[in-house]
């Protein structure tokens, strides 16, 4: 519910399956991986590998996100990763 509480309404998303249905209302909501583009917003849950062949492929997507020096990044309950673009103001 956090994670689905600090994405400013206006922003695309890709999240993993488990939590996509919780931004359903959204109109650029995409399953972690199937973006056609890299996403306004990517919240990561680390321990679910879930569409992803191995550890390797999820982390290099993950590094994708990060290394493309676009997106600031921060940890909720060291499991969740919020990616989110420079300049997008999540809401607290």
């Amino acid at each position: 519910r956090q994670l689905v509480k600090i994405v400013p309404q206006n922003a695309s998303v890709t999240a993993h399956t488990n939590i996509v249905p919780h931004l359903t209302q959204r109109e650029k909501i995409y399953m972690l991986g199937t973006e056609p583009s890299p996403a306004d917003i990517a919240l990561i849950d680390g321990a679910d590998l879930s569409g992803f062949a191995n550890e390797e492929v999820f982390q290099a997507y993950a590094d994708y996100y990060i290394n493309s020096g676009n997106y600031n990044f921060e940890t909720l309950n060291n499991r969740y990763f919020i990616l989110y673009k420079k300049g997008i103001q999540l809401q607290r």
